[in-house]
């Protein structure tokens, strides 16, 4: 290496530590230093050991780690919380007066801000030690600060609000919703020591406002104590039994002395409020109307002190509450309700139970069977059950709503009549407030007969009615002649034909549904009942003999009738020989019920013998003769057959009836 070159490389070996230092220079200088931290404000700026300080600033960082906030020289232990910009902590046990407060981050302190350490509140006495809300108490004691500013006075909790304040004396109303417990003063951040105060009972609201003796009352309030050890509660002076008893409640009976003024509650030494209370009569009950009826059934309760209006008052029927549907101070109106029994009829009112009237449940009417179950207006209807009570009372039975008149009632069987206007529904029976079940009943339109052709026939001739609502079929619809049934040979709705019966006599009428239609006249007649007959041997030729029996209509009254029976004989080929005619006045006069007819005769039988009954209108006298005839064998005096068979009736002709036989020889 030239020799020149050699001294460059020294030199600039030389030059090496130089730069070095100038580099790590210029480097530490680029790096930008932490900040140091720095306080801006301190709130509140005064307090006593333990109350909390907020510190506002910069530079605290994110969390504590490592730094510290120190009072002089006391580092604080109790932090509540830290961040960059601030920080809560509590004032750790040093002197009072001022102290500078310094936050230390990463070795580096804040700016000092001072921070006064006054002494903590202490309560030495309260006068009085115990009182009402509203009643001014004095707290005595220390460090109370000169002023109010932010401190408090609480009573067991509850804010008050001081009238006065000094370092060493608070005048304090109690607030209304304080309880028994402790005075605290909270000045300079921090709670004083606590001082048992009592505050009297105070009572907010009653239950009821009036009631009767032995009525149950909840007094509402506070301050009474847990348990009523030496506790009173007081009507108008007079003390009454407490049946429950907690801090905020008490339930007590009125007493029976008790008058109307105000309720207090007494605790220890200390009287409550009062708040008015009205001492109202005890109900009572004189009566019950009815004494007996079935559930669902209406009763009413009479007497004294129930109370103008309902309330809270209710009604028990044999201990079962039963809904009331109207009430006032003298009369209450209530249901029998399902589940009642038979017992007493109480009236709870003003708080209080009145005395019990006897009072029978008894059973509901049933209807089992309603017979026929439909009718005519006027038709007789049987209702068989039970419930319906041995005397009918104010029973009633309604067809469809229209009460019907009554012929007969017991407990299991009422008979009634189809009530004018009644329509198509059902049968009820009320009894005793209360209404049975219901039984369809149709009512039908009673049968009525325009005419019965013909109006007079003898006994088994058929008779036809016209008229309307007979029904289409016979079913148990029935005539009557008289009082005599009569067969039907045809029935409709509008037309029946009838067999006139034996013995039946008077007016015709039908009956459908129960219902008897109305009565048309029909005259009964005389009928031919049967007819014997015989021939003997005599001495000039032959006898015969014949008998005629009648089925005789009943008839009340006399009426203006006569019976004309001709016998009429004659030979085998049919010529007349003899005639036998009989002329009778009223049938109802009539002493038999046959007529005899003998004749002679020449020619040998076999005879014939015709009998013809005709019934006319006719006014004969009772005794009218007979009259004969006879062709071959005339009794002295009797006349020849040939005008005989052409005479004429008397009177009218209701009916004519024949009969024949044929007479054999002997």
């Amino acid at each position: 290496m030239p020799p020149h070159d050699t001294a460059n490389a020294r030199h600039a070996l030389s030059l090496l530590p130089v730069f070095s230092v100038v580099l790590l220079l210029l480097f530490f200088s680029a790096v930008p230093s932490s900040a140091a931290p720095s306080v801006s404000s301190l709130s509140p700026t005064s307090g006593a050991v333990g109350s909390q300080v907020t510190i506002a600033g910069t530079g605290f960082g994110s969390t504590q780690g490592s730094s510290t906030v120190k009072f002089g020289n006391t580092a604080a232990s109790a932090i509540a919380s830290w961040n960059s910009t601030q920080i809560v902590v509590t004032v750790p046990s040093v002197s009072t007066g001022a102290q500078n407060v310094v936050v230390r981050v990463s070795n580096a302190n804040s700016n000092a801000t001072t921070f006064t350490v006054v002494a903590a509140p202490s309560i030495t006495s309260l006068s009085p030690t115990g009182g009402a809300s509203g009643s001014t108490v004095i707290i005595a004691g220390s460090n109370f600060g000169a002023t109010k500013g932010a401190s408090t006075v609480s009573f067991n909790g509850t804010l008050a609000t001081p009238t006065s304040w000094s370092a060493t004396s608070i005048s304090v109303p109690v607030p209304a919703t304080a309880t028994t417990g402790s005075v605290v003063v909270r000045a300079g951040g921090v709670n004083s020591n606590g001082v048992a105060f009592t505050v009297a009972p105070r009572l907010t609201s009653l239950s009821t406002t009036s009631g009767a003796a032995g009525a149950a009352v909840v007094v509402t309030g506070a301050n009474f104590g847990a348990t009523q050890g030496t506790s009173t509660i007081k009507f108008n002076g007079t003390t009454a039994q407490a049946s429950s008893w907690s801090t905020s409640s008490v339930t007590a009976a009125v007493p029976a002395t008790a008058a109307t003024g105000p309720v207090v509650i007494r605790v220890g030494s200390y009287d409550s409020n009062g708040i008015a209370f009205t001492v109202v009569p005890v109900p009572m009950v004189s009566a019950v109307t009815p004494t007996s009826a079935a559930v669902s059934a209406s009763v009413v309760l009479t007497g004294s002190n129930f109370g103008s209006t309902q309330s809270t008052g209710w009604i028990t029927l044999g201990g079962v509450t039963a809904a009331v549907t109207a009430w006032s101070a003298t009369s209450v109106t209530a249901t029998v309700p399902l589940g009642a029994v038979t017992g007493n009829a109480v009236i709870h009112a003003s708080g209080t139970a009145s005395n019990g009237v006897s009072f029978t449940v008894v059973p509901p009417p049933m209807i089992s069977d309603v017979s026929p179950t439909g009718g005519a207006v006027g038709a007789p209807v049987v209702l068989t059950g039970t419930g319906f009570r041995a005397q009918r009372g104010s029973g009633v039975v309604r067809f469809n709503g229209v009460a019907a008149s009554v012929a007969s009632w017991t407990d299991t069987r009422i008979s009634v009549a189809v009530p004018q206007g009644a329509a198509s529904g059902s049968v009820f029976v009320d009894q005793s407030g209360v209404t049975s079940n219901g039984k369809p009943f149709a009512i039908v339109q009673a049968p009525q007969i325009t005419s019965v052709t013909p109006g007079a026939s003898t006994i088994g001739g058929a008779v036809t009615l016209t008229g309307t609502n007979f029904g289409a079929t016979q079913g148990s619809s029935s005539i009557r002649f008289g009082d005599r049934s009569a067969t039907a040979l045809a029935w409709s709705s509008t037309a029946i034909t009838a067999v006139v019966p034996a013995g039946g006599a008077g007016d015709v009428t039908v009956r459908v549904g129960g219902v008897m239609s109305n009565r048309v006249p029909f005259t009964p007649l005389t009928t031919i009942k049967s007819l014997s007959q015989s021939v003997v041997a005599a001495r000039s030729g032959y006898t015969g003999q014949a008998t005629v029996t009648f089925d005789r209509p009943r008839r009340s009254v006399a009426a203006p009738r006569a019976l004309e029976v001709q016998f009429t004989w004659t030979h085998a080929d049919g010529e007349v020989f003899a005639i036998d005619r009989f002329l009778l006045s009223d049938l109802g006069a009539l002493t038999t019920s046959s007529i005899h007819s003998s004749v002679s005769g020449t020619a040998a039988p076999p005879w014939r013998v015709v009998v013809r009954a005709r019934e006319m209108l006719a006014d004969v006298p009772p005794a009218t003769a007979l009259e004969s005839c006879n062709n071959e064998a005339p009794y002295p005096g009797q006349p020849a057959c040939g005008g005989v068979l052409s005479r004429p009736p008397v009177g009218t002709v209701l009916a004519e009836t024949t009969s024949e036989a044929t007479v054999t020889g002997p």
